[in-house]
């Protein structure tokens, strides 16, 4: 199938060329300028609405999906559909042409394509993932590359595309977790502001006016209210610097680095954190290594996983040990793994079945992580709700305590 290709180029007497030229990939169109005489500059799939691939694209700009970020589903999807094809007889080249008629996110489905076209230039499939970073990262080629190696292909994909759907699956019940505590510290905030900047200061005026004194209540929310009328878009702007700085020394390094560390130590947090590292690291590991990855192999495209800086200088560590020509036990005898993790990797490497524990201890910290998550919402609501009705008592309390003394003139 030919595609049509953007060119640039100069001629013989210096003159700058561009247009449009149809060929099976890039190679074969560069060599056909180049018996045009034409030095080429730039070689790249055509913007122009004839072009076939673009055509299917012509109207979908309407839709959401043609504009929506690509989500670990939608590659999961993709491995799914691919595994089935390979294992009922098509080509690479044939799942995918088929599979990028089925996809509905251009980003996905011109990432496919160009793939599709490095294949058909003679790549290999991992090499042609390799470059689609943005799509595909560093950890899926090489699985790819793994399953390549292996002959198993398609039982590879198999695995990624369940690996992705466990992480979708975590990613769900996290954000299921979190809506309603969100919502009522959205509420909560919003009710107090709304007290002190818009009730309580009316409120102040008409017990200026009465000229009695206050009962202590009532004074404490008068002052909070006068606080806040005085110094609040002070304060807003001071609370958005501090998060501001964090968020920017965070982007550093040693920043990165500290606030890592610091969130695994903290409560409830840094045990979810813990949990959910130690859960992918299993997942990862055991895909690897069931694909003929070596354990070296193996924690370096793990580690390229890990978000927390602290577990990804833990992972390099292990690795280098492993390099010096140190075990898998002593590797990752350090104190930021867990210590039920160190004793099943020393079990697995004793008995060579590694793999199946790796495995094992992934679904035992996804279990754990589903608990904790469904306790930190569990725990989050009631203290909220608390706060909330702390709140508005206090409001009430001070706002009754005042009527009555302003009605019974002060007594």
């Amino acid at each position: 199938m030919a595609y049509t290709y953007f060119y640039k180029a100069v001629d013989g007497q210096g003159n700058d060329r561009k247009g449009n030229i149809e060929g099976l990939n890039e190679k074969e169109v560069s060599t056909l300028l180049r018996e045009q005489g034409l030095y080429v500059t730039e070689i790249r799939l055509s913007d122009n609405l004839e072009d076939p691939f673009a055509r299917k694209y012509k109207l979908d700009w309407l839709r959401p999906k043609y504009h929506a970020r690509i989500k670990s589903d939608d590659l999961a999807t993709f491995f799914r559909q691919m595994a089935l094809m390979l294992q009922s007889g098509s080509t690479i080249l044939e799942s995918l042409e088929i599979n990028n008629k089925l996809i509905e996110k251009r980003k996905l489905s011109q990432s496919i394509k160009r793939i599709e076209i490095n294949i058909s230039g003679g790549k290999k499939f991992s090499d042609s993932m390799l470059g689609e970073k943005k799509i595909f990262g560093d950890f899926l080629p090489k699985m790819i590359e793994s399953g390549e190696q292996s002959g198993e292909l398609d039982q590879v994909m198999e695995r990624l595309a369940e690996d992705l759907e466990r992480k979708s699956e975590m990613k769900r019940a996290l954000k299921a977790a979190m809506i309603y505590p969100s919502i009522l510290v959205i509420v909560t905030i919003a009710v107090i502001v709304y007290l002190l900047v818009s009730i309580i200061p009316k409120f102040a005026a008409f017990l200026d006016r009465q000229g009695s004194e206050l009962p202590a209540s009532t004074q404490i929310m008068l002052d909070m209210s006068a606080f806040m009328e005085d110094n609040g878009l002070s304060l807003g702007i001071g609370i958005c610097s501090v998060i501001f700085s964090i968020l920017i020394f965070y982007t550093t390094k040693t920043g990165e680095k500290l606030i890592d560390k610091i969130l695994i130590r903290m409560p409830i947090i840094g045990k979810n954190i813990i949990a959910g590292t130690m859960a992918q690291t299993g997942w990862s590991m055991a895909i690897q290594l069931k694909s003929g990855m070596t354990i070296l192999d193996a924690i370096n495209a793990s580690k390229q996983l890990v978000k927390n800086q602290a577990f990804y200088a833990a992972f390099t560590t292990a690795a280098n040990r492993i390099t010096e020509g140190g075990t898998l036990t002593s590797s990752f005898d350090q104190p930021i793994i867990p210590l039920m993790m160190r004793h099943m990797i020393t079990v697995g490497e004793k008995t060579g079945e590694l793999d199946s524990v790796m495995m094992q201890m992934a679904h035992f910290y996804q279990i754990e992580l589903r608990a904790r998550i469904k306790l930190m919402g569990e725990m989050i609501q009631p203290v909220l709700t608390v706060i909330i009705g702390a709140t508005i008592g206090f409001v009430y309390l001070s706002f009754f305590s005042a009527m009555l003394k302003v009605s019974t003139g002060g007594q």
